[in-house]
């Protein structure tokens, strides 16, 4: 064994703590343990449960994963394979074990407490690539989620080359961190719940070419039973958690064209407000049906508009709002 005197600055003994502690203190075995992981190549590396990734697959792979969130178990488990202590760290050591932890991942983000208040902290991301500081601030605040106490995102940039995020100490933290970077997350929970049946409903509208529409149960029954409304405000009052006639007329005509336009009965809706006049490109081209389509539209629209006029042609309707004089 070659045996050769080494200098080292009381940053980097602090950089080999969680090594030395490890190790029951021989910092030569916490030093030999360091260098093995940053070359990559020893079975400490995988027994830390390490996988390094080329950059390209890496970043396929984070991209792939965008705007879902790591399962809490998942994140614990990573707090305790890089020696986190939530009980006796305090905020200074999280972070600068959160700093390690992304440079020994090999992510190009550079990690900093920029400041620290009571109960409060910012922490700047840094990098070339907004996916990637995304990322790690999405990873960041899953750990400082999972602390005693926790601390919740008050305030998170949009993905860009510096992200600053501020953090406050409170519950919620999780919920918090679903809200800025879960975008996807309720889509893929819902999607794996009924997978045979989205699967289904995939495979067939692309089959059909996108020549489909979507209805409820409600509506399918009115439109049976020849109802001139029939269906469609069950939908706004879900949507907007408002009861229908105390919806704003701007949010109101949002998910109005929402519904209809991604459910497929109109090609798209327009609200022309210096005309007071809402406009309609037809899915359809029997008379009949683009006649009754415009009816229903009119009843909804009636709920906001309380006099109107329409006039309806093969690939138009006009609703145009009637003011009192």
């Amino acid at each position: 064994m070659l045996r050769k005197n080494i200098s080292l600055t009381d940053e980097h003994i602090r950089m080999l703590e969680p090594f030395i502690k490890e190790h029951d203190g021989n910092i030569s075995a916490a030093m030999r343990c360091a260098i093995e992981i940053a070359c990559g190549a020893a079975p400490s590396f995988q027994e830390r449960g390490f996988t390094r990734l080329p950059s390209p697959l890496a970043r396929w792979l984070i991209e792939s994963t965008g705007g879902l969130i790591p399962r809490v178990d998942v994140i614990k488990e990573l707090m305790c394979e890089m020696g986190f202590d939530d009980r006796g760290s305090s905020i200074e050591e999280v972070c600068e074990r959160v700093r390690r932890m992304v440079e020994t991942s090999g992510l190009p983000v550079q990690v900093e407490l920029m400041e620290r208040g009571v109960g409060s902290l910012v922490i700047k991301f840094k990098g070339s690539d907004p996916l990637l500081n995304e990322f790690v601030a999405k990873i960041v605040s899953l750990v400082f989620a999972s602390l005693n106490p926790p601390y919740r995102i008050k305030e998170a940039d949009d993905p860009s080359t510096l992200i600053k995020v501020h953090y406050e100490q409170g519950g919620d933290a999780h919920r918090r961190i679903l809200e800025h970077f879960g975008y996807n997350q309720p889509f893929l929970d819902e999607f794996i719940k009924r997978w045979e049946w989205w699967r289904w409903v995939v495979d067939t509208t692309a089959m059909l070419n996108y020549r489909v529409i979507f209805i409820t149960q409600e509506v399918l029954e009115g439109l049976i039973q020849g109802k001139e409304c029939p269906g469609g405000i069950t939908y706004l009052e879900r949507r907007s958690g408002k009861y229908y006639r105390e919806i704003p007329f701007d949010e109101f005509f949002h998910l109005l064209r929402e519904e209809f336009r991604n459910a497929g009965i109109v090609e798209e809706m327009t609200y022309l407000e210096d005309k007071g006049e809402i406009l309609i490109y037809h899915n359809f081209y029997e008379p009949e049906v683009i006649e009754r389509i415009s009816r229903w539209i009119r009843s909804l629209i009636a709920i906001h508009w309380k006099k109107l006029e329409y006039e309806t042609s093969s690939l138009t309707t006009y609703f145009r709002r009637i003011d009192d004089e």
